[in-house]
């Protein structure tokens, strides 16, 4: 008896069969990958935010009643605030080179350009030609709001007030809320409330 092949006919359909089944394998192997690296790229847009928002958190939280000097010697206050930025002195660290004792630092936050930036200055009191050295902490930001609530639990959109209690370059504010507003994780309001100054000389 004499063996049949395959028909060409044959041959074809099972070729057909095949590219159609490894274009629907390749299809879901690239749904996969295409899946997975939104994923990943969530995740590691979420740590920004998340980091952008702790590091904010800290310097408010180590906020310190410490008036400095200026670029042309005038006395800034320890805390300058507006409805969309804010500057203020608070601890700090020395370099790992030297000690690691605690020191005092400057730091500046507002949004430029669609960016959260944080602005740390390299000295306390500042010579002439002092400048902040900038850093991008959030891109893709669409907004930032503070508030600061004075000593009578008063909120108020800029700090430090004009005359009262509060007017003095020392004063802190009791509490600073800021609200963080992104296109992709909406808006995250936090509430810090700040060391007084009775606070900080009792732990001296």
């Amino acid at each position: 008896m004499r063996n049949r092949g395959f028909s060409l006919l044959e041959v074809l359909v099972a070729v057909a069969i095949f590219a159609v089944l490894a274009v629907l394998a390749y299809g879901g192997l690239d749904a996969v990958a295409r899946a997975r690296a939104q994923t990943a790229e969530a995740a590691q847009r979420l740590a920004t935010v998340q980091s952008a928002v702790a590091g904010l958190e800290r310097d408010l939280r180590e906020a310190l009643p410490r008036p400095l000097r200026g670029n042309a010697g005038e006395t800034l206050p320890a805390m300058i605030g507006s409805a969309s930025a804010l500057e203020l002195t608070h601890a700090g660290f020395a370099s790992p080179l030297t000690e690691a004792s605690a020191m005092l630092s400057r730091s500046a936050w507002a949004l430029v350009d669609g960016e959260l930036r944080r602005v740390r200055w390299p000295v306390l009191d500042r010579a002439p030609a002092t400048r902040g050295v900038p850093r991008s902490m959030l891109a893709q930001t669409s907004g930032l709001r503070f508030r600061y609530m004075d000593s009578a639990a008063n909120w108020r959109d800029s700090w430090p007030p004009r005359d009262g209690p509060d007017a003095l370059p020392e004063r802190l504010p009791r509490a600073v809320e800021f609200v963080l507003s992104g296109p992709d994780f909406g808006a995250l309001a936090r509430r810090v409330v700040l060391v007084s100054p009775v606070e900080i000389e009792a732990a001296r």
